[in-house]
């Protein structure tokens, strides 16, 4: 009996404060909101400069921008073919292992050239890695 009525006495409690928010209007903390000052700005005739890190170039070369589409292209692949069931968990894993290497030979290269470039027969050996992975996925 004791029980019941507390389980009553809670539920009507709930009731009525559902009932009070219902009712009551939340007051606008800030009534208005002053107008900012306006500044026209013109389209700049150049670029804003990048900041270079390590005296390095900001952009990246050819070799490089090529490279990195292709391994996101054959990242998305893989997920792709795992998703739809074509590859097996254990299959997707050793070719996403494939993938770090040759991310990781592609800082490797990076770091020796000194630049934001790989060298054309660096390019040619990462990508000729990333195609034979590609024809793996199927």
């Amino acid at each position: 009996m004791k029980g019941s009525i507390l389980f009553t006495a809670s539920i009507l409690f709930v009731l009525f404060a559902a009932s009070l928010e219902a009712t009551t209007q939340p007051t606008p903390i800030v009534k208005s909101i002053p107008k900012a000052n306006t500044v026209s700005v013109e389209p700049a005739s150049q670029p804003a400069p990048v900041a270079k890190s390590l005296g390095q170039s900001s952009t990246l070369g050819p070799n490089l921008r090529q490279l990195n589409s292709n391994m996101g292209t054959q990242f998305r692949k893989l997920i792709d073919a795992q998703k739809s069931g074509k590859l097996t968990g254990d299959q997707a894993k050793s070719l996403k292992e494939k993938l770090k290497e040759i991310h990781r030979q592609k800082t490797a290269f990076l770091k020796t050239n000194g630049n934001r470039e790989l060298n054309q027969e660096q390019a040619d050996k990462l990508n000729q890695q990333l195609q034979t992975i590609g024809q793996s996925i199927p």
